[in-house]
């Protein structure tokens, strides 16, 4: 007698946060800072959290960069500035992934995201429940670790 026993597969969608707050570590080379990172929409923000820049703002909303430090406030058009800013490589990274443009595979704790943004191509890794892991530009040194 031969028993055949029926298999679900598991369907994993993963979903890309809209809005989030999280805290992270962004590293360029040998440098090293701790950030809080703000998305709401299509407006990013990174608050730095300890080196000489506490507590400067930098947001991103696709067309001006605004920078905010204690009494200073100015806003700038983003084409005056390289595209390896870190909230303009957020901002691109997610812009990406929501216009289908990236490729996405599952693994065996969440997801894996790849693509190309103008600062170069990148690697995104997302956990099952959609939290963020980390963001990798390999070219350029660069990543931020989420926790």
């Amino acid at each position: 007698m031969i028993f055949l026993n029926s298999c679900s597969v598991k369907e994993y969608t993963p979903t890309i946060p809209s809005a989030f707050d999280e805290t992270a570590t962004v590293s360029v080379g040998a440098f090293d800072f701790e950030c809080e990172i703000c998305r709401n929409e299509n407006v990013f923000e990174l608050i730095c959290l300890d080196t000489n820049a506490k507590n400067l703002k930098m947001t991103y909303d696709g067309a001006d960069l605004m920078f905010s430090y204690t009494d200073f406030d100015y806003t700038l058009p983003a084409e005056n500035f390289e595209r390896t800013n870190p909230v303009i490589i957020l901002y691109e990274v997610f812009a990406l992934l929501e216009s289908d443009g990236a490729s996405a595979v599952k693994t065996e704790s969440g997801f894996r995201y790849t693509g190309t943004v103008a600062a170069g191509d990148f690697i995104l890794l997302q956990s099952e429940d959609n939290s963020l892991i980390s963001l990798e530009i390999p070219t350029l040194d660069f990543s931020i670790s989420f926790r």
